[in-house]
């Protein structure tokens, strides 16, 4: 359960809770939650419920973007408190237990430093309610916060916290070391010096480093070469150390590595208050880069998550008519009665009747599928309801279908392809609910327990599915399905539209199986970009549907060269199936082009980007099928006078 606050403070807000694993917003009537905001695609994204508390929101390739707490998020965890942004429309998300007003609340911060290394006592560096001591540098530090929060991504975060040093301290050479894992080695991953200063390998002082890391105190040493406890070091003593300030990367207990800055020309460089400054420095730092870590881990998590998901109940829609039979599955799950879906190829009836079978009682128990068509007839007895041992020569015992489903669901697809003799057979099973194996006797050659078994009457806990792309009707009046089977299986027929009749579907449908392909792709694409997702909508959708789809974009998705999938990335829709024209996949999409280039009279840039692609990347395309140096040339003449 989680809840959603849609607008701002006042009275015009309003908090509505959902108890969905999957919700939709968007402009169209279509959405869980309908937004009346102009810059609100119509389908502009979703939520899910992964597990237990984890949720995310995915955009569905919406106009104006997804913002979570001010940035763009084609992906995102959600956290009781986040903000999200839909055109001009704030929504705040919430968990149960929560506080709202808790998480907005700006929290006392109060930075404090261990003792220095000289004889001034401990340097403490406060922030509280706006008071402090500096304020140009508490300015520095609220400019240098903003910064760090604006960006999760971890180089960029090393950049612009050696950045802030090197422009506010009086600095030879700054440096930034992490421990990857928890105890383990520092790692020097960013080295800034002042213009002018030696290119050399990293060299500072370990022992100064190591005692920053195992007392988690902040250093500050005027000259290291005159300073008691390091004047004897090694490291001090052959790298001519003068002026060394050196503070922890401290999460909580936590410390993540060092921020160490030094000054090797003169002693006394840094004041007190430098290292005042660098200890905050430091907390910042450590917190945005533990969030950047975590926000990193927790989107690997939900994409494993998601597409775990996915894969266990994949019937995603927000049609009316799909959500119609979202809720006719709900009534009829906890029934027994067998159910016949039927519709076109590629409409998703498997996937209906998965989700049937993780909404009944028989979710904890195995789903089996079977595709009656694929069976032949010779082998359809044996494998729909099992072979008993020694039957013939050779023959071991083998349980059908039916058994090895006891418990859960059999799915049977294209029953009507059924031979006549099986769905004689069909039909007893399920007025009696048994089945015999063939071959059986009351004691058969097969053992159960050390003792002889019977396998002429075996019980079924089976909940029976089937479904048809055919008319059955039409089948039983040229006698090629039984009437009395048709009846029998038809208690609850369920119809799945073809896409062509719910395009409402498609952002939603495109948006998970493009993040879905990208993994099993290995191309870790962004997003659909809207002129792509709109020529989809657009799409007339005449083949095997959903299965089309998928077809569509796990080609483009090959085909693309950046990070988002533009409409060059497709083919035309009459090439969507090339090798059934004859042509390879690389003739058609050079064919395409070559197409766009003639109707831009040659000019690449204009081609480029009806196709929606980079020119570097026309470019490369060109290159790649062969173009002549002629033609080059003489489509250059012709972009020249266009």
């Amino acid at each position: 359960m989680f809840g959603l606050t849609i607008g701002g403070p006042g009275d015009n807000s309003r908090t509505e809770t959902f108890h969905a694993d999957l919700i939709t917003l968007g402009r169209h009537s279509s959405n869980d939650i309908v937004l009346p905001d102009p810059q609100v695609s119509k389908h502009h994204a979703a939520i899910l419920h992964l597990e237990k508390k984890s949720f995310v929101i995915r955009d569905l390739s919406s106009r104006n973007g997804t913002w979570v707490n001010g940035l763009a998020a084609p992906r995102h965890p959600l956290s009781s408190g986040d903000q999200i942004l839909l055109g001009t429309t704030t929504l705040t998300f919430s968990l149960p237990g929560g506080s709202l007003a808790a998480a907005r609340a700006a929290p006392e911060v109060i930075l404090s430093v261990g003792e220095e290394a000289n004889d001034h006592g401990p340097v403490t560096f406060f922030i509280q309610n706006g008071a402090c001591e500096d304020k140009s540098r508490l300015r520095q530090l609220y400019d240098i916060a903003t910064t760090l929060t604006a960006t999760l991504d971890r180089e960029a975060l090393l950049t612009c916290i050696l950045d802030q040093v090197m422009k506010t301290l009086p600095v030879e050479r700054a440096f930034l070391a992490l421990q990857e894992d928890s105890g383990g080695e520092l790692q020097f991953l960013q080295v800034q010096a002042t213009p002018g200063s030696t290119s050399e390998p990293i060299r500072v002082s370990r022992s100064i480093i190591d005692q920053v890391t195992r007392e988690g105190k902040a250093i500050l040493l005027h000259d290291a070469l005159d300073d008691p406890r390091f004047r004897k070091a090694k490291s001090v003593v052959r790298y001519m150390l003068r002026s060394v300030a050196c503070a922890p990367l401290k999460c909580g207990d936590k410390i993540l590595g060092v921020l160490y800055i030094d000054n090797r020309s003169q002693a006394g460089s840094f004041a007190p208050g430098d290292l005042s400054f660098l200890v905050a420095l430091g907390q910042l730092s450590a917190i945005a880069l533990n969030n950047a870590q975590l926000y990193r881990e927790v989107r690997e998590r939900g994409q494993r998550l998601e597409l775990e998901l996915r894969r266990r109940r994949r019937l995603l829609a927000c049609s009316g008519v799909m959500r119609q039979i979202q809720k006719m599955l709900a009534q009829v799950a906890a029934t027994d009665v067998p159910i016949l879906i039927s519709g076109e190829s590629g409409t998703g009836k498997e996937l209906v009747a998965r989700e049937l079978h993780a909404l009944s009682r028989q979710a904890s128990g195995p789903f089996l599928a079977v595709n009656c068509a694929t069976i032949p007839e010779s082998m359809a007895e044996s494998e729909l309801f099992g072979v008993c041992r020694g039957v013939a020569t050779g023959v071991n015992e083998r349980p059908g279908l039916f058994e090895r489903a006891q418990g859960g669901t059999l799915f049977l697809d294209e029953i009507g392809e059924m031979p006549l003799g099986q769905q004689a057979k069909l039909l007893r099973i399920l007025e009696e609910r048994r089945v015999a194996r063939v071959g059986a006797t009351s004691r058969c050659a097969c053992r159960e327990k050390g003792q002889a078994a019977d396998h002429t009457q075996i019980p079924l806990n089976v909940r029976i599915v089937t479904a048809t792309n055919r008319d059955l009707e039409q089948f039983m009046a040229e006698k090629r399905f039984r009437t009395d089977l048709f009846y029998r299986l038809n208690i609850f027929p369920i119809k799945i539209p073809p896409l062509r009749e719910r395009p409402e579907d498609i952002p939603l449908l495109a948006t998970f199986i493009f993040d879905e392909e990208c993994q099993n792709l290995g191309k870790p694409l962004e997003r659909i970009s809207y002129p792509a997702m709109k020529r989809l909508r657009n799409l007339s959708w005449s083949g095997s549907n959903v299965r089309q789809l998928r077809s569509e974009l796990q080609r483009a998705i090959i085909l693309c060269d950046g990070n988002f999938l533009q409409p060059g990335d497709f083919l035309p829709e009459g090439e969507s199936s090339p090798a059934a024209a004859g042509k390879t996949l690389k003739e058609a999409m050079k064919r395409h082009i070559l197409q766009v280039l003639g109707e831009c009279q040659g000019n690449k840039t204009r081609a480029a980007a009806m196709l929606g692609i980079s020119p570097g990347t026309l470019y490369n395309k060109l290159h790649e099928y062969g173009e002549g140096k002629e033609e080059s040339i003489k489509n250059e003449e012709w972009a020249a006078t266009d």
